[in-house]
């Protein structure tokens, strides 16, 4: 009987353990600081994706592109977004500089709202900033092609600019335009394209290339939303008319579905300062405005020659992905590389994705509570074997040879210790109740 008495107290024990694990994992560690661990990363999809599944876009196509930024801690303050008027005054005298080395391509990750009229001050000239950069981009869109990001809002912060919507009146799929004023007024459309800045929250490997946007608050609910082609997805076309011919990227644009890539980290596309390419001088008190035409780093800018160059901020338009922090600008060229070199996955159907969730889920269900072992701890291990072999495969066969991205859902450590915590108390009971009996008798 204190056999029967000290299993009970084991049960007490581990039931505790049990419930208090997870509880204490979420509280007081987190998900991320758990999953992060270099003892426990390589139970984590994206250890298995980063490792074992296909490279992102080739040398040869990173070296076509090249990014400017315009960085707080190097620029001066009126050249940032938050300063709108001298900021627009700032980028109608960078594009220019930049138009006039040649490149294939310029991409502004950068969105302008309306700005109304006597707002900025005007200058010996006539023009205010808004003006400037108008004319600017008339100009050089006559000599080489232009992209132009216009800002968006998704269900979550839907309210800053309907304040009657509530994120439940959009779908996943669907934003509110923000107002942007008219840079490609009267322009063709093969000179400057606009695209959508936004990306996928819930997965930034996902290469964007489209959302189903409302133009007025008002359509929402009585008007289908129209289709509106992302920053990365117009740059794409841009430089490739037919790039959504193949890979089917034209009904994934459609269907608003997106393909996967591998993200390179951050200072794996060249950058340069926007400063040392207006100025000859460097600092945060530059006078720019007084730059001469004839200044700017001569080598950074003989760099952009035939080059696709993204021009961004660095400070505001920063991203936590499993390549570590980017910023917008490197994200974006992550992505229209990508497209451009066709190193991209395509999305599995969703039915594979759950049948293969539920197949994995019960693999290791069937190693607890089917085979089980004397030693439970030998179930613990081959799960985790197991684990990481199916991690293996769907990364580095069914990714690699297939070029497709079948995003199961996976056991978690979490999940796996609790089925061991489970099934040892399972086998305390069993003991517990094999031991009253006998003392019945």
């Amino acid at each position: 009987m204190p056999h029967a008495k000290y299993s009970h107290v084991k049960v007490i024990i581990l039931t505790f353990i049990a419930i208090a694990f997870p509880f204490f994992v979420n509280e007081f560690l987190g998900k991320a600081t758990v999953l992060d661990s270099r003892y426990l990363s390589w139970l984590t999809p994206s250890f298995w994706y980063r490792h074992f599944g296909p490279n992102g876009p080739r040398q040869t196509r990173i070296d076509e592109f090249k990014i400017v930024i315009i960085d707080r801690n190097v620029e001066p303050g009126s050249t940032l977004g938050e300063f709108r008027c001298t900021h627009r005054a700032f980028m109608a005298k960078l594009l220019a500089k930049v138009a006039a080395q040649d490149p294939r391509l310029i991409v502004v990750d950068k969105w302008y709202g309306i700005v109304p009229p006597g707002v900025c001050p005007v200058g010996k000239d006539g023009k205010d900033g808004t003006t400037e950069l108008k004319d600017t981009i008339r100009d050089i869109s006559a000599k080489v092609p232009v992209v132009i990001a216009v800002e968006a809002f998704n269900g979550e912060n839907i309210q800053r600019m309907c304040p009657d919507l509530h994120s439940e009146d959009l779908q996943s799929d669907e934003v509110m335009l923000g107002p942007y004023e008219l840079l490609n007024k009267d322009i063709s459309a093969d000179r400057i394209r606009l695209g959508l800045a936004s990306i996928s929250k819930d997965d930034e490997r996902k290469i964007p290339l489209s959302w189903m946007a409302f133009g007025d608050c008002k359509e929402v609910g009585h008007k289908a939303p129209k289709m509106w082609p992302t920053l990365a997805a117009a740059a794409a076309q841009s430089l490739d008319p037919n790039i959504m011919k193949s890979h089917n990227l034209a009904n994934l644009q459609r269907w608003v579905t997106y393909p996967y890539t591998k993200l390179l980290p951050e200072g794996t596309f060249a950058s340069v300062s926007a400063l040392s390419l207006v100025c000859n001088q460097k600092g945060l008190n530059v006078d720019w405005p007084n730059c001469g035409d004839n200044e700017g780093d001569s080598k950074a800018l003989d760099g952009l020659r035939d080059k696709v160059v993204i021009v961004g901020e660095k400070w505001v338009d920063l991203h936590e992905t499993d390549a570590g922090v980017l910023t917008g600008p490197h994200l974006q060229a992550n992505y229209v590389a990508a497209l451009l070199d066709e190193s991209l996955l395509l999305p599995a159907p969703p039915y594979v994705n759950y049948s293969m969730s539920a197949v994995w889920f019960i693999l290791i269900f069937w190693i607890f509570y089917r085979w089980k072992p004397a030693w439970p701890e030998w179930s613990l291990v081959v799960s985790l074997l197991a684990t990481f072999c199916m991690g293996w495969f769907f990364s580095s066969v069914i990714t690699r040879q297939f070029g497709v991205f079948a995003n199961v859902t996976y056991p978690t450590i979490l999940e796996i210790i609790g089925l061991y915590l489970a099934r040892r108390i399972e086998m305390l009971l069993e003991h517990r109740k094999k031991s009253v009996g006998a003392t019945g008798r």
